[in-house]
This record gives structure tokens, C-alpha cells and sequence, in this order.
């Protein structure tokens, strides 16, 4: 969990950084390493917006981008046994991971299943869009498609001459 958040306080720095919160001529700029300083005069909300964006980024990097093309929705998170739980009660395993949408079109689409019956609190859903968001944004290639025979019996049969 320590490199965790060392690694959050490194991207929150190397943020503040390449918008130009780095200290000033005239010294009126946060201190080198002081993150919490650089987080707040970056982002106006105490760092805690970029502490949380690298965080999530951190614990998401493990995932195999290739496996989001074929796979189901990544196991071993919190936010897959959400999905698990309130998501699979009326969708298969595939029908989230073929979506491709952005921060705002997963907002609207979990606000409209929470209305539907989804039963998430409200930090459960933030939880899941920011899970969602990150992994199957539009700029995600499409899965491939995937061919298969009919069951047998789902066609006619072709008539006997």
C-alpha cells in the first residue's frame, strides 16, 4: 500500500509539473515534494482528484489490455463482484466488456440501471464507473467477432425431395 501511494504522490507531482505548478521565481510556488501543496494548486481540490485518477491507474495497470478484447469483465477487483452481483442479474458476462463508452455514457448508463434496479450506493457506482471508464473507453479497439454454428434444431431442416 506504501508504494501504492508513493507512486500516487509521484504522478500527482509529475501533474502539477506539466501544468505549472512547480515552484516559481518568485517562491511563491509549492516546495519540491510537497504533494498535498502541488495537488491543490493543480487541480483546486487538495490533490485529492489526481492522488485518486493515479491511484485507480496504479491498481488498473496490472490488467491485460489484450484480455479486454476477448475476455470477460477482469476478475480479483471490488468492482467486478459489483458488476458480478448487480450487472450479470439481467446481462451476460460479454455484454459490458462490448461496450465502448465514455466517462459520461457510462454515468448515464449506471444511473439508468440503478434506476432500473440496480441496487449500488452512490460510491459503488462512482467505484464502478471509474472501473468501467478506464477499461472499455471508446478509444478501446472493438472485439473481434466471433462466428458460431446454430444450435441444432434452430434452423429448418431442408426438405426431402
Amino acid at each position: 500500500m506504501a508504494g501504492l501511494r508513493a507512486m500516487a504522490i509521484s504522478a500527482a507531482l509529475a501533474l502539477a509539473a506539466c501544468q505549472g505548478a512547480g515552484p516559481s521565481s518568485t517562491g511563491g510556488g509549492p516546495a519540491a515534494g510537497d504533494a498535498a501543496t502541488a495537488g491543490k494548486t493543480a487541480t483546486g481540490d487538495g490533490g485529492a482528484a489526481a492522488l485518486k485518477k493515479a491511484a485507480d491507474a496504479a491498481r488498473f495497470a496490472k490488467i491485460d489490455k489484450a484480455a479486454l478484447l476477448t475476455g470477460p469483465v477482469p476478475a480479483g477487483f471490488p468492482e467486478s463482484e459489483l458488476i458480478d452481483k448487480q450487472c450479470r442479474v439481467c446481462h451476460g458476462p460479454e455484454y459490458i466488456p462490448q461496450q465502448r463508452l465514455g466517462e459520461g455514457g457510462w454515468k448515464k448508463t449506471i444511473d439508468k440501471m440503478r434506476r432500473f434496479g440496480a441496487v449500488l450506493s452512490d460510491d459503488e457506482a462512482a467505484s464502478v464507473l471509474t472501473f468501467v471508464a478506464h477499461l472499455y473507453p471508446p478509444d478501446l479497439p472493438d472485439r473481434p467477432f466471433r462466428s458460431a454454428a446454430p444450435p441444432p434444431g434452430a434452423l429448418p431442416s431442408p426438405a426431402a425431395k
